[in-house]
């Protein structure tokens, strides 16, 4: 059974709103991560100490998993396994064993194959098989733009907003199942806390914090120029200034 408590969920709940379909059939990283790694099982796992140190290397900040923490910087691991979804169903990589990050074998925790570490196996697999040595930062720029292009297609054609993403909200302000040991009581989603992670979500994206659309700015940034334009045209986007 897959267990998740509070508040890892909430990154979920964040990819659960800005995406086009379930995201769970690719991004399993991170709750995998977190439920399967850390002490919560009781059998072979990780001291909470290193899970925060390779949450600091990779996220940025150790409250990314600290199972003390609250809303704050949940966006981070949600937007860095986003991308991983795009690069494991662009690779064709396994969802459950990919991306790499945590290790029983390694005193740091962090995943590695002699110099390669675990988080960037999917762009030495993609090199090794196709012989194209993109940079790490180029490889990681086309998860980007892949994702963005979908919400520009969402735009497009149904006018996705903000709106939209928020309709996912109600669907965890029920009472988890399972209760993390280290808060005591069963959470809930509170809909007024994870509105301003959902507008640092979509600020960290160079996305619109008033309807949740990619920019023009950023898109043009990302070599998407032409589909800036076409919904510049089409009235859905705001022309930069």
């Amino acid at each position: 059974m897959n267990r998740i408590v509070y508040p890892f969920w909430l990154v979920p709940a964040l990819q659960w709103a800005v995406d086009v379909r379930d995201p769970c059939s690719s991004s399993h990283g991170y709750t995998s991560l977190i439920m399967h790694w850390s002490p919560f099982p009781g059998e072979k796992s990780l001291p909470w100490d290193i899970i925060k140190s390779v949450g600091r290397r990779i996220y940025g900040t150790e409250k990314a998993v600290d199972p003390e923490s609250d809303y704050e910087s949940k966006e981070l691991p949600a937007i860095w396994h986003s991308h991983r979804s795009v690069m494991k169903d662009s690779v064709a990589v396994d969802d459950v064993l990919f991306p790499m990050i945590l290790s029983l074998n390694s005193p740091d925790g962090l995943a590695r194959a002699g110099n390669m570490l675990g988080p960037d196996f999917e762009y030495h697999l993609f090199a090794s098989a196709t012989g194209m040595h993109a940079t790490r930062d180029e490889f990681e720029l086309a998860c980007e733009r892949v994702l963005n292009l979908e919400r520009a297609i969402q735009v497009r054609n149904y006018h996705r907003q903000r709106s939209d993403d928020e309709t996912a909200i109600p669907y965890f302000e029920h009472v988890e199942w399972w209760q993390n040991p280290f808060i005591g009581e069963k959470k809930r989603l509170e809909r007024q806390k994870l509105l301003p992670l959902l507008e640092n979500y979509y600020r960290l994206r160079g996305w619109d914090l008033t309807r949740g659309r990619p920019t023009w700015s950023k898109l043009r940034q990302l070599g998407l120029a032409d589909v800036a334009m076409e919904l510049t045209q089409a009235g859905l986007i705001a022309t930069a200034t």
